[in-house]
């Protein structure tokens, strides 16, 4: 047991690092199986809001309340320089970051609506979006790496090019905020959780809706697949569900059969 209060938390990709953000400006750096500190991360006056590792677990990142971006080192613990790029009008409280599946990229978004894409190599801003009239609560990158989702308060999850940051597609369904978005290991489809108190589930082929859960009383906080795809975890205020996902083969079949019956129209 950690006895230090924590509003979020990352597991480094190979489990044996915890990064908790708390409320002393700091982010604790643990041994998750025997619980010990091995370092404290001191960002002086800023309160660090989100943190991820690296695919290759080799550098940590953090965002803060004023909107920089701190790196670490995690084999030195050294702090890199802080990603740079134009400054932003609304650029502040990084809600989230997320590493690109190579790690080449890190994407975060801000509670004023806009998302910032970077090259890891270079440090270098590569391309932003600002979303409308809306706070960015959540985004996450296909594996393949070719798309970002991004979930909004007002319940629209934007699909975006993360080259480019170029907006390929909206989608509409959930009538609250979204508060987390996250693929399917195959790449195939793309769950969302809402204030709502639903999941639905999205096919990255089409960007049609392939079916809404319900079953949660309240708004739904989080979600995630598991590793091997085989099931679905959401989670709300008072209740969590593990939810079996159909395989890839069935979601092709059904794709065949939505394909034979519009040419039929």
């Amino acid at each position: 047991v950690l006895h230090q209060p924590a509003h979020q938390v990352s597991y480094s990709p190979d489990g044996t690092l915890l990064a908790t953000c708390n409320d002393n400006n700091s982010v604790d750096v643990w041994d998750p199986r025997t619980g010990d500190l091995l370092t404290v991360l001191s960002v002086p006056e800023q309160r660090i809001t989100t943190t991820a590792f690296s695919p290759d677990g080799t550098v940590l990142v953090g965002g803060d309340w004023s909107g920089s971006v701190h790196v670490w080192d995690t084999r030195t613990w050294e702090e890199r320089t802080p990603l740079t790029g134009e400054q932003q009008a609304g650029w502040q409280y990084v809600e989230s970051l997320r590493f690109s599946p190579d790690g080449g990229l890190l994407a975060g978004c801000s509670k004023n609506g806009l998302i910032r894409i970077w090259d890891m190599q270079t440090g270098g801003e590569t391309a932003t979006w600002r979303g409308k009239n809306g706070t960015l609560r959540t985004i996450d990158f296909s594996p393949d790496g070719r798309f970002l989702a991004a979930g909004d308060v007002r319940g629209l999850i934007t699909i975006l090019n993360p080259r480019t940051g170029a907006k390929l597609v909206t989608l509409a369904g959930h009538e609250k905020m979204v508060n987390s978005v996250d693929f399917h290991p195959d790449g195939t489809r793309l769950a969302s959780g809402s204030k709502d108190g639903t999941v639905r589930i999205w096919d990255t082929l089409t960007w049609a809706e392939l079916a809404t859960l319900t079953g949660h009383q309240y708004g739904v906080a989080a979600l995630a697949f598991s590793h091997d795809g085989t099931r679905l975890v959401s989670g709300s205020t008072r209740s969590l569900r593990s939810w079996v996902t159909r395989p890839r083969s069935v979601l092709a079949r059904d794709r065949r059969a939505a394909r034979a019956r519009a040419e039929h129209l």
